[in-house]
């Protein structure tokens, strides 16, 4: 993109508060649509460091308004991208708004402070949309830009604040994308706006694995038994995606854009909680496992007194959800009940696989 063209989108950013210092590759700025503004949001002043700040090292931000702010449904509107483990906290300030960041930042690493539309105005409470703090770790911005929409494959309405989410596309490896979904943190996360669009900023030139979730409990975690889910089949690098169209809805108070990427999302009914559902020892020589959900992750499988040597294990179904370990040693070896334990990956409460120990009394 031209140095004008991206001089000229910097400019209508900053008209939109998306207060950012990226430089966008693939979007052809249009002319703002909407109609006037009954009323005025906050305006942004200051901000130290500013933004757009790189070899960032500390732990605090201040960003300054017009006038003074609340902030409201932070926990619901507030996100970071990549998530951290630890959410900063953002509290009032004055005229102004102060971000503590609670996590260890990874080196090299571009960050966005996603606000959406939690800063309003003490007075009439005029919502702030999409406010972004953008800085980096390291010495450059990743500024890489896609768009995309989604849609429900059922109904075919768009699915509205949706989240996306973008792995490397070293993840492939990995054959179930719940399993992507629910182990592993996304390296970029956007938010649809209201007509089911997105535009996802700040990525690297890589292929990305995508994925966009429909998020009903706002806690930014894909719930497979409540949430709408959607994929693409292949890997998507913003540096090969055609070029789009970007403009700011002055009506809805949100950027929007011509969709590169289409998401037709559906509600998984195939998910099954992981867990050890049942132990068997139907026979001298032969212990079984019962899981919960296919593919279970067995970390660890020991039986008191039996070297590892000495166990093997058959898969007995295709999805191996029942696994039989045979006990090669003679019979004057085994008691009648033998103790052992399992360590496997199992879903807690909120759906996270997290290793887990199951102890065994195995009576023959």
């Amino acid at each position: 993109m031209s140095e004008k063209v991206g001089k000229r989108f910097l400019q209508l950013a900053t008209v939109a508060l998306f207060a950012s210092s990226l430089l966008w590759r693939c979007a052809n700025v249009a002319t703002l649509q909407g109609g006037p503004k009954d009323s005025l949001p906050p305006i942004v002043v200051s901000a130290l460091p500013g933004f757009g700040t790189t070899n960032f090292t500390g732990r605090e931000i201040l960003i300054g308004f017009n006038e003074y702010v609340q902030i409201k449904d932070q926990q619901k509107e507030f996100f970071t991208s990549p998530m951290m483990k630890k959410t900063p906290t953002v509290t009032t300030s004055g005229k102004g708004i102060r971000i503590t960041i609670l996590d260890t930042l990874e080196e090299n690493q571009t960050y966005a402070l996603n606000f959406g539309n939690s800063i309003v105005d003490n007075n009439e409470g005029n919502r702030l949309s999409g406010l972004r703090y953008v800085f980096s770790t390291g010495s450059e911005i990743d500024s890489m830009v896609m768009s995309g929409y989604t849609v429900s494959a059922s109904k075919g309405d768009s699915v509205s604040n949706s989240l996306i989410f973008f792995y490397p596309a070293e993840v492939d490896s990995i054959p179930e994308y719940d399993s992507i979904l629910l182990k592993h943190k996304p390296a970029v996360v956007a938010r649809a706006g209201g007509n089911g669009i997105f535009i996802a900023q700040n990525l690297k030139p890589i292929d990305y694995k995508i994925y966009a979730i429909e998020d009903k409990n706002s806690n930014f975690t894909y719930d497979p038994e409540t949430d709408m889910v959607g994929f693409l089949d292949s890997v998507h690098n913003p540096l090969s995606e055609p070029d789009f169209r970007v403009w700011y809805d002055t009506t809805r108070h949100y950027l929007t854009a011509e969709p590169q990427l289409y998401f037709q999302m559906f509600t998984d009914g195939r998910f099954l909680r992981q867990n050890l559902a049942e132990s068997k020892r139907e026979s001298r020589h032969k212990v079984t496992l019962f899981f919960g959900a296919p593919w279970p992750e067995v970390l660890d499988f020991s039986i008191d007194s039996i070297e590892q040597s000495e166990i093997v294990t058959e898969y007995v179904t295709r999805d191996r959800d029942t696994v039989n370990y045979w006990l090669n040693v003679p019979a004057e070896r085994l008691a009648d009940t033998l103790k052992g334990r399992v360590v496997y990956m199992k879903h807690d409460s909120v759906n996270n696989l997290v290793p887990d120990t199951a102890k065994l009394a195995l009576v023959w």
